[in-house]
C-alpha cells in the first residue's frame, strides 16, 4: 500500500515515536528533522531518477551535466575539476563522462593552455538537457512544489537553520578527518624512527 500523508500522517514523527516507546532512554527529537530531509531527499532522488533515464543517463550523472552548466561559458572542465566540484572519486567522475559522452550530452576537447590535457564540455544537446533538469528538478518535482508553497520567510528561516547544521556537521567532519590523518601521519613518524 502506498504511503498517503493525509490517511497515515507523519512517518517521520510515527518512526520516533515507535523509538520512543522502544528506547524511552534516547531523546528522539533531534532525530526528527533528519528523519523528514531523508524522506525528502528520497523523494527528490526518485524524481531526478525518473527525469534522468528520460535521456539515457542516470541521476548521479546529472551531477556533473549540472556542474559543468553552472560553470559558466564555454561549459566546460577537466575531469579533475569535475571530480572535486560533485564531491566524487575519479573512477565515478570517468565512468559519469563515458555515460554522458555516449548519450551525447558532453564531448571531449583539448585545453588551450595544455595541449597535452583535456577538457569535457557541453554539446548544445547537452545545455539543452541541462537547462530542461534545472526547471525540473527547482520548479516542477513534487519537493520544489512544496518547498514553493512555504511562505517566503519560512523558507529563509528553514534555509538558515539548515545550513547552521550543515556547516557544524562539516567542521565535525573535518575535525574527524584531520584527526584520523594526524594520528597516522604520527604512526608513520613513530615507525621511521623506530627503523
Amino acid at each position: 500500500m502506498e504511503w498517503n500523508p493525509d490517511l497515515h500522517g507523519d512517518v517521520a514523527e510515527q518512526i520516533a515515536s515507535r523509538w520512543r516507546r522502544e528506547r524511552p532512554d534516547v531523546d528522539f527529537y533531534g532525530t526528527l528533522p533528519l528523519l523528514r530531509m531523508s524522506r525528502i531527499c528520497a523523494m527528490a532522488e526518485g524524481d531526478r531518477e525518473r527525469e534522468a533515464r528520460r535521456f539515457g543517463i542516470s541521476a548521479g550523472d546529472t551531477d556533473a551535466l549540472l556542474t559543468l552548466r553552472r560553470s559558466g561559458e564555454p561549459y566546460a572542465l577537466r575531469p579533475s575539476e569535475l571530480m572535486h566540484l560533485c564531491v566524487v572519486t575519479s573512477g565515478a567522475v570517468t565512468g559519469r563522462i563515458d555515460r554522458l559522452l555516449a548519450a551525447g550530452l558532453v564531448e571531449r576537447i583539448a585545453t588551450p593552455d595544455d595541449g597535452r590535457g583535456a577538457a569535457v564540455r557541453l554539446t548544445v544537446r547537452g545545455l539543452k538537457v541541462a537547462d530542461r533538469l534545472v526547471d525540473v528538478f527547482n520548479v516542477q518535482s513534487r519537493v520544489a512544489k512544496a518547498f514553493a508553497s512555504l511562505p517566503p520567510e519560512k523558507l529563509q528561516a528553514l534555509n538558515g537553520l539548515l545550513s547552521e547544521v550543515h556547516l557544524q556537521a562539516e567542521r565535525s567532519l573535518t575535525a574527524a578527518r584531520a584527526t584520523r590523518t594526524g594520528g597516522r601521519a604520527k604512526n608513520k613518524a613513530r615507525a621511521r624512527a623506530a627503523a
